[in-house]
């Protein structure tokens, strides 16, 4: 099987950032990934904003970080993150379960929320 056949595969599969698909073929297949690149095959555009969807319950600091984690550029990163829904407004999506407010704000804190956000939802929520 080809470089190429091996990245369309993984492609097939989700949306790949290019240092992904670098990790999954080795060394020197930078042509094969800007080829892919160039008729539209691979986006790290694409990549970043499916990985941003999948983890819609998740505040910005996280999806920067996993972004960066990707070597996305800063510009793109922050254009992805700024086209998402406001952390407010994922947050609210997010079902309680029935836990305490205390609960809510330690998970969000967890999950890259930032403070201020998680503030004006507990003043929101009381």
């Amino acid at each position: 099987m080809s470089q190429r056949e091996k990245a369309l595969n993984l492609l097939a599969k989700r949306e790949r950032f290019a240092s992904e698909l670098q990790e999954a073929l080795g060394e020197g297949n930078e042509p094969v990934i800007a080829q892919l690149q160039r008729e539209s095959l691979q986006s790290d555009l694409r990549a970043a904003e499916a990985l941003c969807r999948q983890r819609a319950d998740y505040g910005d600091g996280y999806l920067r970080e996993k972004l960066r984690e990707r070597n996305v550029e800063p510009d793109l990163l922050e254009d992805v993150v700024r086209a998402m829904p406001s952390e407010a407004e994922r947050m609210a999506q997010i079902p309680t379960r029935g836990r305490t407010d205390a609960q809510m704000a330690r998970y969000f804190a967890s999950h890259g929320f930032e403070e201020e956000t998680i503030l004006a939802w507990l003043e929101r929520s009381q």
